[in-house]
């Protein structure tokens, strides 16, 4: 085997090479001098062999002088050939699989290559076909040119539905926020009034329409300002029990639908205990009431 047809690397089995009798009973220096030798081996012209020359395997080995102590060890693992090279057969094996599998794959590209060199002159396409279809010949084919448009999109396509049928703009949204922006905008204040008695590091929200909307929305429904003075307080006394539940407490999230008409059931000077059918309203300690006057006052 020649440098240029030898590979690069071997296969090593590592239970193999260590469940071996001969390297179970290595000594540490022998097992590293006999590994190095089997890379050696690998190296040479004909991959699995070395000179028998004492000297040359106790340099290769790295034993130096310790070969005369580790080399027999060693070489009980190799065998001598008819030149009287010294050879590991497992090695040479692995060699000779490697050769003989790099020739069928050289085979094998060989006719890949003949294949596409013969198909290069073929002007007929063989597409991958259904049951029932055949093959199409390209030469048969209209030259059609990619830059202009398809026949088939020349004619506008018919509107769908009745052709006399005029369709009706969208009816605009009311502004809801333009219609009771005062009474949104005084509800808001409280809002803010009531957050700062929870909690005086509080920001104020200010008279946006996005602050806006959420109140216009009940007040547009029918709601009065009245219950919306109620929600609020009644998420101050939640929040003053449940200091997690401030970050709730803003301009939207209480006066949506669904919060709203919850809080505007509730008193603000009971709490709700127990979850689902069990849920009971029971009043407040008095302590918690007091405070929450306490704190209004102040």
């Amino acid at each position: 085997m020649t440098i240029a047809a030898k590979p690069p690397a071997f296969q090593l089995y590592a239970g193999d090479f260590m469940s071996d009798p001969l390297v179970d009973i290595m000594t540490p220096e022998e097992l590293g001098g006999y590994f190095r030798l089997l890379l050696v081996s690998w190296q040479q012209d004909e991959p699995g062999y070395l000179p028998n020359d004492p000297a040359m395997l106790a340099s290769w080995s790295r034993l130096g002088a310790k070969w005369g102590k580790a080399g027999p060890a060693i070489l009980r693992c190799f065998r001598v050939a008819d030149d009287g090279r010294l050879y590991q057969k497992r090695m040479v094996q692995v060699a000779a699989n490697a050769a003989e599998y790099r020739e069928k794959q050289r085979v094998k590209g060989v006719a890949s290559a003949a294949a596409r060199n013969a198909n290069r002159g073929s002007t007929v396409v063989q597409p991958r076909l259904s049951s029932g279809c055949l093959p199409v010949d390209e030469r048969l084919q209209p030259e059609v040119n990619p830059l202009s448009p398809s026949p088939s999109l020349k004619t506008p396509l018919p509107p769908s539905g009745d052709s006399g049928r005029t369709r009706k703009p969208r009816a605009k949204k009311p502004d809801l926020v333009a219609a009771h922006r005062e009474q949104a905008a005084a509800a808001l204040d409280e809002v803010n009034a009531a957050r700062k008695r929870v909690r005086a590091s509080a920001g104020d929200y200010g008279s946006q329409d996005a602050n806006l909307k959420h109140i216009a929305g009940r007040l547009a429904a029918g709601y009065t300002l009245a219950d919306i003075r109620h929600v609020i307080a009644v998420r101050e006394a939640e929040c003053r029990r449940s200091p997690d539940q401030f970050q709730w407490f803003n301009a939207s999230t209480p006066f949506r639908e669904d919060n709203f008409t919850r809080a505007l059931g509730a008193d603000p000077h009971q709490r709700i205990v127990g979850k689902g059918e069990s849920a009971r309203a029971e009043p407040l300690p008095y302590h918690e009431v007091f405070n929450g006057f306490k704190d209004q006052l102040t």
